[in-house]
């Protein structure tokens, strides 16, 4: 129901030396908080508090006379921390607050979250009250009661004019307000700086009525009267805002037509209306006219009435407000109060009230400042207002914590506290980061005076930013995230969740924009609007709302970390265009490949479909497949929060959950409300990364409507972002994916970039090929059973040798890709057309070492090469550095010949052999190893794959089967092939491979699911280095008193048996022979070798080892 208008100049230079050196004490060093005894208190809106010595007492102050009190209330910070010329806005950690302690009581001014400003009037006519604004975040303000900071800060005294009273002019009246807002439900599509009250229904004519008493009224004056509702732009409606009962009937009507404005208004301008009566009634009634579409918004926002009273009696109440317009600066003035006891503060600076002191007469004189004084009259004998709520507060001092310096910050809710930990220890072990974590509620205490704002997300981050010389690259916020936040804090558990920052752009055609990039500009002053702000830091979101879907993602980290097999997937792509306007969503995930090509090189090779080429069932299908062999993937399209392509479901949410790669990519959605974070739901964007150990690493997702050519212009600026990845010191690194989004961001500049939030862990590093693979001479024309040797080496963009590159490289042959003409609209009635090139299969696949920079890869021509004589292929090259985790690639055009190479007369007769199977609970995965004595099938095309499976009987229409572990010296691989849920018991799994000659072999597998997990397995810390101890927490059942952990590889081989100790296993971080085993990732699981317990298992653990 609060609106903000964000003004956009077109044009301001300033000059901001002055702001930079405010910057250098915008922070302290350490936070009030830190020490002595604290206690939070709750208010609700502004006036004169009292907090009673006794209740002091009973909060364990034994001095209540020396109780000090600091913060700011429910005031919203600024969201600036500085104005132009440098003057501070911010004030950082707790502020002082003047007290009075009198008739034993702690008293105090208290700022509640709405802001009333004053328009003086013209001439004669008296000024009126208006809402300048309200808290978007809170409905409560907060204050800290201590008495470790020495003597309160008092109330200052005002003793008035040294003159005599005689000659200072009296003032008998003056002006006061009667102010209703209500925040019920946020605005447009629940989102926004709109936020709405009462609803009005959508027949007929509804009336809301308040009562009113105005003790000190001046009858048959003038007073103003403002209103103002949403309203559908569709809809003509009378709106009447009036006095009604007693002597007085009065009313404003207008009528409204149909308009582009969602907001409608109702004032009287002038002072038109005066109250015969001080009681009565006010309403707000509403009367729809006409409407071609349903009425969807119809709310009041507020309204205000100003009127004209005397000076407070407080005959009927203990405190009044009443301002005094017209005076002049300068000149003596004195106000007679209704008796001597009663105190007059002025709180035209609210968060520094003083006193206006009075004689023994009652008599207060002071000489003006300004042309309008804001008091409050008040008798400290009677009960003022209360605070809502109290709360000890233990000790804490982020302000010393955030001037270390860091890499990478964590902002979680306290309930996630321990996962953020979780993460924090990853990037601390693999990537030698420095991680702060930082929770929400601590947050608030010292950097937004205990009250949920973004603002505090913010100047944490600046603080810890400056800190660190500007090295903070990233933040991750972890939790739950809302846009409603004041319904959540209703609830009574705001500090569970993250506040997202609105964006005002509401209107009932647009969504406003939770931009959460806002807290990664740190800029002081920019008068920029937030779409337009450098960010100086990378930014990302992982929604997680339990501590399970924490350590899913943990678990995915930390493989994601230790996979040694990015040469098989990191310069592949995956590119879907949707359906309908003609044609453009394909045209445009066509662009971005060729983007890719024209700014990098022919480093990258692409797979694409779309919905105008396949049926939906068929795209579906190769997604879910191919998704393991991609490292970043692209969707330009119409989308809704549970499906991409809409109505035909390309891919939907349910997909999620039958997705079971173990290589988790990147994916880059260009379409609306993919994701749905902050409104209650959940969307695909982040459920595919949060919801599942399986899907994607990371997400770009929109959470609100976007438009297709400003998704494109993105994108394209994605590009350059991704591969300008020379750090400080000059070497070529993978690139974090928070810095891409912060360069992408700052380069694109628009609106429609606000709804996109990068889902996933900003640290993490995108492993694409930053570098080249150069390949030697490779024969124009080759044949079919021809053994290619090529030799090769890593060369950066500059063209340098990498000597320091250790590593694996592999070569994929990849068919033509099939072109699909696709018309499109051109000027003049004319017509384009569009080539859209299809995804290619692998025809075969090798692999070889990287050593010093160089290899040597011998490629055997497959049988498949034959079917494309005459026509260009590819030879994809990916390279990787598992100790550097840094990329290299390439794309070769070959050709190929029909017929046989050197020995046409050579026949293969012999089958390969499945030399290991194994079923991989942990993973529901079946794991094949295969060799053969020439040359494997290796290829994924439909018909003649190389690999397929029968599961329990039926044909198993499983995933394009990619072997991931291809053997140097000889034609063999493993792979591990995603199994659907399967039922509890035994099921039989049969193989069949072939190698290029077509021979075939056979093997099968009968393996048992839904073994029952008895117990929970656990590891000391996050990674073992020099030994890994493991405990086990008892079940239902209890535990076996013999007991063993087994220790397993990726591949499921048994590495080691450790005896139990009790409840603990000690590893040693040594194989059955005593060999220390490589770093790497090992999965344990307890058991009992005594057959009374033979069903006895704990759940799996993943132990990376180092």
């Amino acid at each position: 129901m609060c609106r903000r208008l964000i003004s956009i100049p077109i044009l301001v230079i300033t000059f901001l030396f002055s702001v930079l050196d405010a910057e250098s004490s915008l922070f302290v060093g350490n936070s009030r908080l830190a020490k002595g005894r604290w206690v939070k208190i709750g208010i609700e809106d502004s006036g004169v508090y009292e907090i009673t010595h006794e209740e002091l007492r009973a909060l364990g102050f034994g001095s209540p006379e020396r109780v000090a009190l600091f913060g700011a209330g429910g005031t919203a910070l600024d969201e600036q921390f500085a104005t132009s010329k440098g003057t501070q806005l911010y004030k950082d950690d707790l502020q002082p607050v003047p007290v009075l302690h009198s008739e034993g009581k702690l008293v105090f001014y208290g700022c509640g979250v709405e802001k009333i400003g004053f328009k003086a009037g013209k001439g004669d006519e008296s000024g009126f009250f208006d809402r300048v604004s309200r808290n978007l975040y809170t409905e409560t303000g907060y204050y800290f009661l201590t008495d470790s900071e020495g003597e309160p800060l008092e109330m200052s005294v005002v003793n008035g004019d040294a003159g005599s009273e005689d000659a200072a002019y009296e003032l008998q009246e003056g002006l006061d307000y009667m102010y209703h807002e209500q925040d019920l439900t946020m605005g447009v599509n629940g989102t926004g700086r709109l936020l709405f009250g009462e609803k009005f229904e959508v027949f007929g004519t509804q009336r809301y009525e308040w009562d009113y008493f105005f003790p000190d009224l001046i009858e048959q004056r003038p007073a103003a009267m403002k209103a103002e509702i949403y309203l559908d732009g569709e809809v003509s409606a009378v709106m009447k805002f009036g006095v009604s009962g007693g002597a007085d009937n009065y009313e404003l009507t207008r009528t409204m037509p149909k308009s582009d404005n969602l907001v409608r208004t109702v004032d009287s301008n002038q002072r038109h209306v005066g109250f015969a009566s001080n009681r009565g009634k006010l309403f707000v009634s509403l009367n729809p006219l006409y409407r071609s579409t349903e009425l969807t918004y119809s709310h009041l926002d507020y309204w205000i009435l100003s009127y004209s009273k005397r000076v407070p009696s407080l005959r009927s109440e203990s405190q009044a407000r009443i301002l005094f317009e017209k005076l002049d600066a300068g000149k003596a003035y004195t106000v007679v109060l209704g008796d001597k006891s009663h105190l007059m503060i002025d709180v035209s600076d609210a968060a520094n009230p003083v006193v206006l002191n009075s004689g023994t007469d009652g008599r207060v004189s002071f000489t003006a400042s300004a042309q309008e004084i804001h008091t409050v009259v008040f008798d400290p004998g009677l009960r003022l207002k209360r605070p809502v709520s109290y709360a000890e507060i233990p000790n804490q001092d982020l302000h010393s914590k955030a001037s270390e310096v860091a890499d990478m910050v964590i902002i979680t809710v306290p309930g996630l506290a321990s996962g953020a930990e979780k993460l924090a220890e990853i990037h601390r072990k693999f990537d030698n980061m420095s991680v702060s974590v930082f929770q929400l509620d601590k947050i608030y205490n010292e950097y937004s005076s205990g009250r949920c704002d973004p603002m505090a997300y913010r100047a944490l981050l600046k603080n810890v930013y400056e800190s660190s010389d500007g090295r903070l690259d990233n933040v991750l916020f972890l939790g739950p995230v809302a846009s409603d936040v004041k319904i959540i804090e209703r609830s009574g558990n705001p500090g569970e969740t993250i506040v997202m920052y609105q964006h005002g752009y509401e209107s009932p055609m647009n969504n406003g924009y939770n931009a959460i990039d806002f807290c990664a500009n740190l800029d002081s002053y920019n008068v920029n609007s937030v779409e337009r702000r450098e960010l100086q830091i990378g930014v990302g979101l992982l929604p997680c709302r339990t501590l399970h879907e924490v350590n899913l993602y943990a678990d995915k980290l930390v493989r994601h970390i230790t996979d040694t097999g990015f040469a098989y997937r990191l310069n592949h792509t995956m590119h879907l265009g949707g359906s309908g306007d003609n044609n453009m969503h394909v045209r445009y995930a066509d662009s971005i490949a060729n983007y890719l090509d024209e700014f990098a090189g022919p480093r990258y090779a692409h797979s694409s479909q779309c919905s105008e080429v396949g049926d939906s069932q068929r795209i579906r299908e190769w997604f879910l497949k191919d998704i393991s062999n991609t490292q970043m993937a692209f969707y330009f399209g119409h989308s809704t929060s549970y499906a991409l392509d809409g109505t035909l479901k390309m891919v939907s949410i349910e997909d999620t959950y039958r997705v079971r790669n173990k290589e988790n990519p990147v994916m880059f959605f260009a379409c609306c409300d993919v994701a749905d974070a902050d409104r209650g739901t959940r969307g695909l964007g982040e459920t595919m990364v949060v919801a599942t150990k399986y899907g994607l690493m990371a997400s770009l997702s929109s959470m609100r409507s976007t438009y297709a050519s400003s998704n494109l212009s993105m994108y394209k600026e994605l590009v350059p972002s991704l591969h300008n990845r020379a750090n400080a010191s000059g070497e070529y690194t993978s690139p974090l994916l928070g810095k891409v989004y912060a360069d992408m961001k700052t380069r694109t500049k628009s609106l429609n970039e606000l709804t996109y939030t990068l889902i996933g862990d900003p640290a993490l590093r995108l492993i694409i090929p930053a570098a080249r693979v150069v390949v030697g001479t490779i024969p124009e024309m080759s044949y079919v059973g021809e053994n290619l040797v090529l030799k090769g080496e890593i060369r950066n963009e500059d063209g340098d040798f990498l000597e320091l590159f250790e590593g694996e490289v592999v070569a994929r042959l990849l068919s033509p890709s099939d072109t699909v003409m696709m018309p499109f609209p051109l000027p003049n009635d004319e017509v384009g057309q569009h080539a859209f090139r299809t995804h290619s299969h692998v025809l075969t696949m090798t692999a070889a070492k990287v050593s010093g920079g160089r290899f040597e890869i011998s490629l055997r021509v497959p049988a498949a090469a034959a079917s494309y004589e005459g026509q260009n292929m590819q030879l994809a090259f990916g390279a990787y550095d598992p100790s550097r985790r840094f990329g290299a690639g390439s794309v070769e055009s070959v050709g190929f010949a029909a017929g046989f190479g050197s020995n046409p007369d050579f026949e293969d007769v012999c089958a390969p052999v499945i030399d290991d199977m194994e079923y991989k609970p942990s993973a529901n995965a079946l794991s094949v190893s295969v060799s053969d004595d020439v040359a494997l099938n290796l290829s994924t095309l439909p018909f003649g794959a190389g690999i397929s499976m029968r599961l329990d009987g039926k044909a198993f229409p499983g995933a394009e089967i990619c072997p991931r572990k291809i053997d140097y010296d000889r034609p063999a691989y493993t792979t591990e092939i995603p199994l659907p849920q399967l039922s509890d018991g035994y099921h039989t799994a049969t193989v069949e491979v072939a190698d290029e000659a077509g021979n075939k072999a056979y093997r099968s597998i009968t393996f048992l699911v839904g073994r029952k997990c008895s117990a929970t397995l656990s590891l000391e810390g996050v990674v073992a280095m020099e030994e890994a101890l493991l405990s086990v927490e008892e079940g239902l059942d209890g535990l076996p008193s013999e007991m063993e952990a087994v220790i397993m590889d990726t591949e499921g081989r048994i590495v080691a048996r450790i005896p139990s100790d009790g409840k603990e296993f000690r590893w040693n971080l040594t194989d059955a022979s005593g060999k220390r085993v490589p770093t790497g990732l090992y999965r344990a699981v307890a058991l009992s070798p005594n057959p009374d317990y033979a069903d006895f298992m704990s759940d799996d653990l993943m132990v990376p080892v180092l």
